[in-house]
């Protein structure tokens, strides 16, 4: 359950408040006391543990609350005018929490209750160890979190892997589904609850034009790829993508191309324009985009090299409207970062290959997806 150490500042904030709404304590209009006390509270749960949701959830969760679709602007306005600008970017998930502990609205979509919370988890089935088990019908197992028929949770927080493809949760869940298992367990976060309408899938889903799942059988195929002078697999996230604004990206595109019997793979992310429009070389705009290639021998991977391609701002634009096969190095500076020339397993090359492109989600899911 939430922190009893929580659950008392919030009952002394609602106590200090004397009947004073949310948009009191955003506006500064519900005394001078409470609205200290609830600083105060903010400042705490910023230098403890991370709130349960992000900016993800907390757009819909601020609407709700405050019903105005211009509440999580508002957090932010409040977090820049009372917290300063150090805390400001990362401050209104927890401004957000802290309003849900001191106002219990059930119709915010997000429990912290007790009474709720116990109500519901209560009639779920826990281990020995509280982990919840395979034994729940209702219960719908995300890499992310576990889905019910009209609520949702996370995960608790110690658990690795949460949210990642190929992660440790992703892996547990993948050997669930092929495995007989004598017992599985995953531990929840069960200090909150989510009302299901108000999930949204924290996997980018994104569009995939092109083959995808390429593995060992596919590349010793005659057939693969369709065009021996390359087939090009472009993978974009939809908009509005959850993690735009951690690591802006316009889509990957991959280019698999044959001659005899080697088969060879470039790999280039494209950032969105906007997003390094400013970022300078010395006196000139440019973009620096992650770029790898690879060659399959017919047992393995004997040849990889990663590198950074370069474009101007109006050479970008011009690479934007095309595709890596017709855009083959042309307008961009080349720079190597790494080479390497071994025997790799393709499936520990498709490692190294993610590892490259760290940050980026669309590549695992190219690899792994189920999105097509």
């Amino acid at each position: 359950m939430t922190s009893a150490y929580y659950l008392g500042l919030a009952r002394e904030i609602q106590e200090a408040l004397d009947g004073s709404s949310p948009s009191d304590i955003l506006d500064n209009r519900c005394g001078s006391i409470a609205f200290a006390k609830f600083l105060s509270f903010v400042h705490i749960r910023l230098k403890g543990r991370m709130p349960s949701f992000g900016s993800i959830f907390g757009v819909e969760i601020a609407e709700r609350l405050f019903r105005s679709e211009s509440a999580y602007p508002r957090l932010h306005q409040f977090a820049g005018q009372f917290l300063g600008a150090a805390d400001a970017f990362i401050a209104p998930p927890f401004i957000l929490e802290c309003f849900l502990l001191v106002f219990p609205d059930e119709a915010s979509g997000a429990h912290y209750k007790e009474s709720t919370l116990g109500a519901y988890f209560g009639k779920l089935d826990f281990d020995d160890d509280g982990l919840l088990t395979g034994q729940n019908h209702d219960a719908n197992f995300r890499k992310d979190g576990v889905e019910f028929s009209n609520k949702f949770a996370f995960y608790h927080r110690s658990l690795p892997g949460v949210r990642l493809s190929g992660g440790l949760v992703e892996q547990l869940l993948d050997l669930r589904a092929t495995k007989e298992c004598r017992a599985f367990g995953l531990a929840l976060d069960r200090s909150c609850l989510f009302a299901r309408d108000i999930f949204q899938d924290l996997n980018t889903r994104a569009h995939i034009r092109g083959p995808i799942r390429v593995d060992e059988s596919i590349l010793n195929s005659q057939s693969f790829p369709e065009n021996h002078r390359g087939t090009v697999t472009v993978h974009v996230r939809t908009d509005p993508s959850p993690v735009d604004a951690l690591f802006p990206l316009a889509r990957i595109e991959v280019m698999w191309s044959r001659r005899g019997d080697l088969k060879t793979v470039q790999i280039e992310e494209l950032l969105t324009a906007d997003s390094v429009r400013g970022r300078r070389r010395e006196t000139t705009e440019v973009v620096e985009n992650r770029y790898l290639h690879a060659i399959w021998n017919g047992e393995h991977i004997c040849h990889t090299d990663g590198a950074i391609r370069s474009y101007d701002m109006d050479s970008y634009d011009a690479r934007l409207k095309t595709d890596l096969k017709k855009q083959y190095l042309k307008n961009s500076k080349y720079e190597k970062v790494f080479r390497l020339d071994t025997q790799l397993e393709f499936e520990k090359w498709v490692q190294i290959a993610i590892s490259f492109f760290d940050k980026n989600e669309l590549v695992p899911e190219y690899f792994q997806s189920e999105w097509v």
